[in-house]
């Protein structure tokens, strides 16, 4: 008898440390509402992590979201520890990363104080401006290697509302935020009369799921892909994420 319980034990313990083997981890920026964010119970929310929640539920897949820094983020993802949600492709990245299908696209606007709008047609158009960006961000090839040139100066900042702080301040000239995230921290600061956006976008970044090569999540990704797709057919993706959208407007967020 003492031996069927221990067996017993051993082998539900065994499946028990499968079924944990089997969770994959995945993480996101704790910082970048409505997108993704850290909670104040600890926990992942925002627009990516319900999208990756609802698209692996459908394929029947354990995950785990962890929200963490983002430079924290992109050094785990690069050792293969996580994958990475909401993450912009660029060419460095492809040599690291295998990634998914489009989960989401951000347009990132240029906002300045009203008044103080200038026209803006590509990168040149910067020059000798200092710009307020999210630290560890990729802001996409052609931003990447402006800042390398130095064509304009950068200041980075956790999260996009100091930098909006910093703006109404006159420390910057300019902001670079994604229209969701900024149309938000506008409303809650009264910042309605004083900020402005210029038209046409600075970019519009497709976002991804992403693991490292060396996770050899090439399948999962398919599969990842497939359910994606069919969402989008049916409708289904863009009515979950307006309905996600409309709740979140009723939140707020600290820094």
């Amino acid at each position: 008898m003492k031996y069927i319980i221990i067996s017993t034990v051993i082998i539900l313990w065994t499946f028990q440390s499968m079924a944990q083997a089997e969770e994959i981890p995945i993480a996101v920026d704790d910082a970048n509402p409505p997108f993704m964010y850290k909670a104040e119970d600890g926990s992942a929310k925002g627009l990516y992590p319900f999208l990756l929640k609802t698209l692996f539920q459908r394929i029947k897949q354990p995950i785990r979201i962890y929200p963490l820094p983002w430079k924290r983020v992109l050094h785990s993802g690069k050792n293969g520890l996580v994958g990475i949600g909401g993450i912009y492709k660029t060419l460095e990245r492809l040599k690291i990363f295998d990634y998914s299908d489009v989960l989401f696209e951000e347009k990132l606007y240029i906002y300045v104080q009203k008044g103080k709008s200038f026209a803006f047609k590509d990168m040149t158009d910067l020059r000798n401006k200092t710009i307020g960006i999210i630290r560890g961000w990729s802001y996409g090839d052609v931003f990447d290697h402006a800042r390398q040139e130095q064509l304009f100066q950068v200041q980075e900042n956790m999260s996009d509302k100091p930098n909006f702080g910093m703006l109404m301040m006159e420390r910057i000239d300019c902001v670079l935020a994604i229209d969701l995230s900024a149309q938000r921290i506008i409303l809650q600061n009264g910042y309605q009369n004083q900020i402005e956006s210029i038209e046409p976008p600075l970019i519009v970044n497709p976002t991804y799921l992403v693991f490292a090569k060396k996770m050899n999540k090439k399948k999962l990704i398919e599969q990842f892909n497939a359910t994606l797709q069919v969402m989008k057919q049916n409708k289904s993706y863009q009515k979950a994420i307006k309905n996600y959208l409309l709740l979140e407007n009723t939140k707020s967020y600290g820094d």
